[in-house]
């Protein structure tokens, strides 16, 4: 063999560029004074060096293709040799490892348009019609989401590739199971895990991914909310059937088709309601209604708790058919009336409100125009559009945020409602409320201790061009609450410039968690243990204010392909070939709002010198831990999917002082019920009890055995996260929860990092007991020694300047009388040091703190 010098000079290079470069075809060599590539001969070797390029541009590519220079555009390539590595990968790739061969994409998602769906399937499955050619036509690869996860047969499928773990068992056993079918013999299936603690989590522990069985399907009958929902659509079926023929004709007949098309129902417009009303009512009243109301009510109640012959059955009656007849007419009257709800079919607005069944329909959907539409049928339009739901939407449309669909990145610029009028398609404001009026409730965000707050209403949009003042919050007392006008979008479009997609564009999610107001109070509150615990209805928001920047800047007036369109606001686009913006400039946010059930949870007592603090890193894991670890509990005790709820905190003041209040909210619009079932003393006593480690089989229990409560330091996918909480998981901690969880169930209880928990160790000994646990380690890593005591608990002093480090509790403040003793130790022991406060939170997840 012939020796070739590649003129390196350390082994570790040439081992990199010899494993990227020919996959370890050929052995290595080395003398005293030099690196050896050992190939098959010289010829060999020149051949990776082995090119095309453009004599005009000196453009170097490692395909011939057309022989033509793609830069210059009518330069023939000539044959050259590269001055690069002899070890080109892709070189390699493109002259040794076969023919060429072709391989078309394309996209097969949800915002797939409607025409092109069945025949993007249909070629990938090699089904060619007339006018098909299927060497131009035919997919060899389809990009697809979760819309193929389940139930579908995309033919004789081989290969699947994910772009990440997924969430669960099932999604994974779902996605997988495309391939292989038909009867094929071999299928492969790849998963790609990115760099983020849900892969990393399933990465190291596959057989969890692939193996675990899957969780039992489940159909909860005990909501009554929801029972009430169902018989309310049942008996506005009958009412409005009932109708006089001139009132049907006056508030059905002559509105538009989209009404009577509800998937809601088809109860009209909502400004029909005022109409139909008294009729509705004369109905319910009437002596023949009372036998349909009991046939609606004993067809729907089989199968719940209240079938006949229960003993709920009379009282359950007698309260549905009240409601419907007393209370009905006068809460659809009230949701009518109330300005939040912008919804113009009836039936639509009543879901959005919770007195109908939402049935997963997709009632707060939010268009993204990616072509301008000018006929008004078919409406929606079948292309040119974009879907997502309205939380979504304030991120991925808002203006400058790109948006990747058929190989094309389209960037959203402005919002707008728009609707077909005849043949053609006309522009309504794009904002609730428009900017012709002031804002009814402009929303405080404190970047101090998060807190959340409805201001004073204003008579204007707040003025562009500048950054809201801070006031003071009337939480934590800072001058550190942003006044936000913050308003519901109601459609969004792009530039309708899309450039090209070239694998990488620019997307980031900026909206707010969503969060609980301070005027959400609890209609009833209850004591359970150390906690008052409240279960009620209100709004959980979330607002995309650019990145803390107040909102975005929009203008007031707006032309698309030289036309004027009325209520379509928009900043200005990078590219204004289609879009031109001009008038006033108004610096609004982008707001969601969804009304469900919320189930607050509020400390009442804390013991001398423990408090989680909303303003500190520790204080709001502390409140989002136990917030995750009520959630899991209650999915635990219901024996649902955690998915089901969510979970948070707000902050509040109370006696001039920041506090925090945990909360589960119902994932359903409306709310499924089950926060409030927990609102009852009772049930909620079940969630606490399950921080009891001495209840076999608790969360306590599972969590604090060795398998896990020795491998999982902070939090991990058995005990506090999963795949929809990823935003939370450098925050949560399973033993900083169980800590609120107790301590909420009695305010005696002992929170520290040694006492034992009844007949079990404290689980926090294990990140500090040993030399080589966790903390110890990471303290000696940062230049301190071994810990030594100073009263009752541990410090930690540098080994190279005056600094000494006090072991304690997370949620412990400088008043604990235990740490305030240990100080007191330390400063005597050690005169001109400087003494600060160390907790195993913080030291596992921000060491540098500590530098």
């Amino acid at each position: 063999l012939d020796n070739v010098d590649v003129s390196y000079t350390t082994v570790e290079q040439l081992l990199i560029q010899s494993h990227v470069g020919v996959g370890g075809r050929y052995r290595l060599g080395l003398d005293p004074e030099h690196l050896y590539l050992m190939l098959p001969s010289n010829e060999d070797a020149q051949r990776f060096r082995q090119g095309w390029r453009c004599p005009t541009c000196n453009g170097f590519y490692l395909h011939r293709a057309g022989g033509v220079c793609p830069a210059c555009e009518d330069v023939p390539l000539e044959s050259s040799t590269t001055q690069q590595s002899p070890f080109d990968y892709y070189l390699y790739l493109s002259e040794r490892s076969g023919s060429p061969f072709r391989l078309h994409c394309e996209e097969l998602t949800g915002q797939t348009d409607s025409p092109d769906r069945p025949q993007r399937q249909r070629r990938f499955q090699e089904i060619f019609v007339q006018n098909d050619i299927p060497q131009v036509h035919g997919i060899d690869l389809l990009s697809v989401t979760t819309t193929m996860e389940a139930g579908v047969d995309i033919g004789a499928l081989l290969a699947i590739m994910m772009a990440n773990m997924p969430p669960r068992r099932f999604n994974y056993q779902q996605r997988v199971g495309r391939a292989g079918r038909r009867g094929t013999g071999v299928s492969l299936a790849v998963t790609f895990c990115r760099g983020r603690s849900h892969d990393d989590y399933y990465y190291l522990r596959t057989e969890q991914m692939t193996g675990d069985p899957p969780s039992h399907p489940y159909v909860d009958m005990n909501r009554e909310p929801i029972f009430r929902r169902v018989i309310v659509k049942e008996i506005l079926r009958q009412a409005f059937e009932a109708l006089p023929p001139n009132v049907c004709e006056t508030v059905l007949e002559n509105t538009a088709s989209r009404f009577r098309e509800s998937v809601h129902g088809e109860f009209g417009p909502a400004e029909g309601w005022a109409t139909a009303s008294p009729y509705i009512q004369h109905w319910l009243d009437s002596p023949e209604t009372q036998q349909v109301l009991g046939n609606v009510l004993d067809a729907l109640r089989t199968g719940t708790p209240w079938y006949r012959g229960s003993n709920l059955e009379d009282d359950f009656c007698q309260r549905m058919i009240t409601f419907l007849q007393n209370d009905l007419v006068t809460k659809i009257t009230e949701i009518v009336d109330d300005p939040r709800y912008t919804q113009e079919a009836l039936s639509e607005r009543l879901a959005n409100a919770g007195l109908l069944p939402m049935f997963g329909f997709p009632s707060r959907v939010r268009l993204l125009y990616t072509r301008w539409p000018f006929r008004g049928n078919p409406w929606p339009p079948e292309q040119g559009k974009v879907d997502r739901d309205l939380g979504i939407a304030i991120s991925q449309f808002a203006p400058g945020s790109e948006t990747v669909k058929d190989k094309a990145v389209h960037t959203a610029c402005g919002v707008v409602e728009l609707y077909p009028q005849g043949n053609g398609v006309n522009s309504r404001p794009g904002f609730f409320p428009d900017f012709n009026s002031g804002n009814s409730s402009p929303i405080g965000l404190c970047d101090n201790c998060q807190a959340v707050n409805n201001l004073d209403p204003t008579t204007a949009p707040a003025p562009g061009g500048q950054e809201p003042i801070p006031i003071q919050c009337p939480v934590c007392q800072q001058m550190t609450l942003r006044p936000i006008d913050a308003r519901e979008p109601k459609g969004f479009f792009t530039d309708l410039a899309p450039d090209d997609f070239e694998g990488s564009f620019e997307w980031n999610p900026r909206s707010t968690r969503p969060t609980l107001s301070l005027q959400g109070q609890g209609a009833q509150s209850n004591l359970v243990g150390n906690t008052t615990v409240s279960a009620f209805e209100d709004e959980i928001i979330s607002i995309n204010d650019n990145g803390g920047e107040g909102g975005f800047d929009f203008r007031s007036s707006v032309r698309v392909r030289n036309r004027n369109q009325p209520g379509a606001y928009a900043v200005a686009p990078r590219n204004e070939s289609y879009v031109s913006v001009a008038g006033d400039t108004y610096r609004i946010a982008l707001l969601s709002r969804a009304w469900t059930d919320i189930l607050l949870v509020d400390m009442q007592k804390w013991p001398d010198g423990v408090f989680a603090d909303p303003a500190q890193v520790e204080g709001r894991a502390a409140w989002y831990s136990i917030a995750f670890f009520l959630r899991t509990a209650a999915a635990t005790e219901l024996d649902i999917d955690q998915t089901e709820l969510d979970a948070g905190f707000r902050a509040i003041n109370e006696n001039d002082i920041p506090i925090g209040q945990a909360f589960l909210s119902d994932k359903l619009e409306n709310g499924a019920g089950y926060c409030r079932w927990f609102g009852e003393p009772d049930h909620f006593r079940k969630l606490l009890d399950q921080a009891n480690p001495d209840i076999l089989e608790s969360l306590a229990d599972v969590w604090m055995r060795e398998a896990h409560g020795h491998e999982c330091d902070t939090s991990c996918n058995a005990c506090l996260r999963d795949f929809y909480n990823l935003s939370y998981h450098g925050l949560l901690d399973w033993r900083l929860a169980l800590d609120m969880a107790r301590l909420a169930a009695s305010s005696t209880a002992t929170i520290d990092l040694v006492s034992p928990w009844g007949k079990h160790e404290n689980p926090w000994l294990a990140l500090l007991r040993e030399t080589d646990a966790p903390v110890p380690a990471t303290m000696q890593r940062l230049g301190y020694g071994q810990p030594v005591n100073f009263a009752d608990l541990r410090g930690y002093v540098h080994n190279s300047r005056q600094q000494i480090l006090i072991e304690r509790h997370p949620i412990w403040t400088d008043e604990h009388p235990v740490y305030r003793a240990a100080v007191t130790v330390a400063k005597h022991h050690h005169q001109g040091y400087s003494i600060e406060p160390m907790n195993p939170f913080r030291a596992l997840r921000r060491p540098a703190d500590y530098v």
